[in-house]
């Protein structure tokens, strides 16, 4: 239980070590893609970035959520 609990507070540390605007941006991608129904060239023109950075953003947040759902949350 103890390396459970450490390996969740070693991965909440390094998501928050990546940069907000990043994962704030990364998280608009998922939104305006999933939710928003809206296509990778529309979401560039909307978040004004190239279609691969939309690509980039959208590999990331799937990296990110694919580690969260398999890390253990802490104990409570």
């Amino acid at each position: 239980r103890s390396e459970s609990s450490a390996r969740w507070r070693l991965a909440s540390s390094s998501a928050r070590s990546v940069s907000a605007s990043s994962r704030e941006r990364s998280a608009r991608v998922v939104e305006m893609w999933f939710f928003g129904g809206l296509e990778q060239t529309e979401i560039a023109e909307v978040l004004g970035v190239s279609e691969k950075t939309v690509r980039r953003d959208w590999q990331s947040a799937k990296a990110w959520l694919s580690h969260a759902l398999r890390t253990d949350p802490p104990a409570a």
